[in-house]
């Protein structure tokens, strides 16, 4: 019996189903089983990202630019998560509901934070310790609850 497809998944031996100017495809391994990735195209989200060639056996995924390139590194599940605690406690610094500064001011701070260059403060790029670093940091110097 074979199984059906979300519409999401472009299978190796079928034809591109996404936009008609699809992305040129990078080489990015998944971290979970180390197979090679696969550019793909969401249409519920309107979005590309890479998924694991050896789908539905492994569903490792990564994000992507709008022009085929990775986001960030990619990251297993625990990393994956780690970016996620990490962003909603950043977040809190600049979002509206609570912003304590600017996004800039608060990209800024990340930066100075972990000695990076300016513009080179991605989370998408942190691995799991740098993130509960970065949480940590955010709860201790600013008193916000996550």
């Amino acid at each position: 019996m074979s199984q059906k497809l979300p519409a999401w998944v472009h299978p190796p031996n079928k034809t591109w189903s996404g936009p008609s100017d699809r992305p040129d495809e990078h080489d990015v391994d998944c971290t979970e089983c180390g197979a090679k990735m696969r550019l793909r195209y969401s249409k519920k989200y309107d979005r590309y990202f890479y998924g694991c060639s050896k789908w539905p056996g492994c569903d490792g995924i990564h994000g992507a630019h709008p022009d085929g390139k990775p986001l960030g590194n990619p990251g297993n599940k625990e990393t994956r998560s780690a970016r996620t605690r990490a962003h909603a406690a950043f977040d809190q610094l600049w979002k509206p509901d609570s912003a304590l500064m600017t996004r800039g001011q608060a990209y800024a701070w990340l930066e100075a934070y972990f000695d990076l260059e300016q513009g080179d403060g991605h989370i998408g790029q942190f691995d799991k310790e740098q993130c509960e670093e970065l949480v940590a940091a955010v709860l201790t110097e600013f008193d916000i609850v996550v």
